[in-house]
């Protein structure tokens, strides 16, 4: 799990003045993000940081670690905390776990997770934009992020790992339809898929 925020016990602090305080403030900072993640739009660090411009980053980072996730650099809420049923969560980590991989979705291809139309364009146009012949996210590749904190990084790359193995069905239709697809392309392209000689080689013989 990415959560690394402290587990409170609250019987055990009950009556002991001072402790637990800090995980307690800590817990209401994680709060507060989730509050403005919840819009579903990703957001950058830099941004977040400038609307907790008194709070370490350290800090900030491990209050994430209990409601976001971070997907090209930028940070995304959990899809736990959208209040979508388990399926439509599944899905939309399947569609955080691609744009985090390619950058762009195709949306013809994402009606292979068999959700409502509605739900779909809920869940894609929350994090993404239309663009030419395809889906981008709404903010730009935070590459900074991945170079400033590799540590942090890596715990999200590795949760992302395994995250797309419970979620090989979505993952490999996505990618199967999607190889199919520029195979079809590259077929209709083919000029010598016609039915007839190329000129040159018929000069040739």
């Amino acid at each position: 799990s990415l959560n690394y925020l402290p587990i409170i016990d609250e019987d055990r602090n009950a009556g002991m003045e001072g402790v637990g305080d800090d995980d307690a403030s800590l817990r209401d900072l994680a709060a507060r993000v989730t509050t403005i993640l919840q819009t579903g739009v990703p957001a950058p660090l830099l941004v977040l940081r400038k609307r907790f411009p008194a709070v370490p980053v350290p800090r900030l980072l491990t209050a994430l670690s209990g409601c976001a996730v971070l997907v090209r650099g930028n940070f995304v809420i959990k899809s736990s905390l959208c209040g979508l049923s388990p399926m439509v969560q599944r899905a939309r980590d399947a569609i955080l776990i691609l744009m985090n991989k390619y950058g762009i979705l195709q949306r013809e291809l994402l009606v292979k997770f068999d959700l409502p139309n509605v739900v779909l364009n809920h869940v894609l146009e929350k994090i993404a934009c239309p663009s030419e012949n395809c889906w981008e996210m709404k903010f730009e590749d935070d590459d900074l992020f991945a170079e400033s904190y590799p540590e942090v990084a890596t715990l999200y790359a590795n949760y992302w790992k395994k995250r797309e193995l419970a979620l090989t069905k979505y993952i490999d239709n996505y990618e199967n339809c999607y190889e199919e697809e520029e195979e079809e392309k590259g077929a209709e392209a083919d000029p010598d898929d016609d039915g007839f000689a190329n000129e040159e080689d018929e000069l040739m013989e």
